[in-house]
C-alpha cells in the first residue's frame, strides 16, 4: 500500500512540474504580437503550423518533447506561435501537409528555415532543427528543407539578391546587405506581380508562376530592364 501511494505521489508530482513549465510557456496567436515581442527580448520567433485546433496543437508539442529541460532552454531562444485552422493568416499559408515548424527571424521577418511532418521526430531527431532552437547555429542563409518554403521566396542567381515574401504577407528585397520593403504598385501586368520600392522610386516585377526572369523600373512611366534570372 505504501509503494503505491508513493507511486501515485511520483506520478501527480510529474503532472504538477510539467503543468507548471508548459504554464510559463506562452503560446501566442497572434503574428503581430509574437513578433513585437521576439523583437523587444532579441528572440527568433518559432512557429507552429497545422491543421488543428490551437489547444491539440500545443498539447503534441508539449508532449513531444522528452527532456523538460530542453523545452526551457527553447523558451529562452524563442517565442512561440501557434497558426491552427481558425487563424487568419493560415490560409495565406495553404500547406499540402501539416504539422510544420517555422524559424523566423524578427529582425527580418524572414523565413528561414522549414521542418514539415511529426513534430515528435523533428524535436527528438533532427540535430539541425535543435541547433536552430537552441541559438547554436545562427540563422544567417536561408534553409531549403521542402518545396513548401518556394512560396515565401524568389531566389535569383547571385546570392545575394533574392526577394522574401513575411508570414505577415509582406515582400521584401534582400540586396546585396540591405534588406527594403516593397508595396504593392498600381500597375497591373497580367502574368506579373509588381512591386515599389518603400524608400526608392524603383518598380519590380517577377512572374506569378515564380519562373524565368525578373525584371525592374526605375519609373512607373518607364521601359522594363532585366533585373535578374530566378534560380529554381
Amino acid at each position: 500500500m505504501r509503494f503505491v501511494s508513493l507511486f501515485i505521489i511520483f506520478i501527480a508530482f510529474g503532472f504538477v512540474y510539467l503543468f507548471s513549465l508548459s504554464s510559463n510557456i506562452i503560446f501566442q496567436d497572434s503574428y503581430k504580437h509574437a513578433m513585437h515581442e521576439a523583437q523587444k527580448l532579441h528572440k527568433n520567433v518559432l512557429i507552429l503550423v497545422g491543421r488543428d485546433v490551437k489547444d491539440n496543437l500545443i498539447k503534441d508539442f508539449l508532449n513531444s518533447f522528452e527532456d523538460d529541460s530542453l523545452l526551457k532552454a527553447i523558451s529562452k531562444k524563442n517565442v512561440f506561435l501557434i497558426i491552427d485552422v481558425n487563424n487568419e493568416i493560415f490560409g495565406e499559408i495553404n500547406l499540402k501537409r501539416s504539422p510544420v515548424l517555422f524559424f523566423v527571424d524578427s529582425k527580418s521577418e524572414q523565413v528561414k528555415a522549414a521542418y514539415i511532418g511529426s513534430i515528435k521526430d523533428t524535436v527528438q531527431y533532427n540535430q539541425e532543427f535543435l541547433n536552430y532552437a537552441l541559438g547554436v547555429s545562427k540563422l544567417d542563409n536561408i534553409i531549403h528543407k521542402n518545396n513548401e518554403s518556394n512560396n515565401y521566396e524568389v531566389n535569383t542567381f547571385h546570392d545575394k539578391v533574392f526577394f522574401y515574401k513575411t508570414l505577415g504577407g509582406h515582400w521584401r528585397l534582400k540586396m546585396n546587405g540591405q534588406d527594403k520593403k516593397l508595396l504593392p504598385s498600381k500597375i497591373k501586368l497580367k502574368e506579373f506581380l509588381v512591386f515599389k520600392d518603400e524608400n526608392e522610386k524603383n518598380f519590380y516585377a517577377f512572374p506569378k508562376s515564380l519562373k524565368g526572369s525578373i525584371y525592374f523600373s526605375e519609373a512607373d512611366n518607364e521601359e522594363w530592364k532585366l533585373f535578374g534570372q530566378i534560380k529554381s
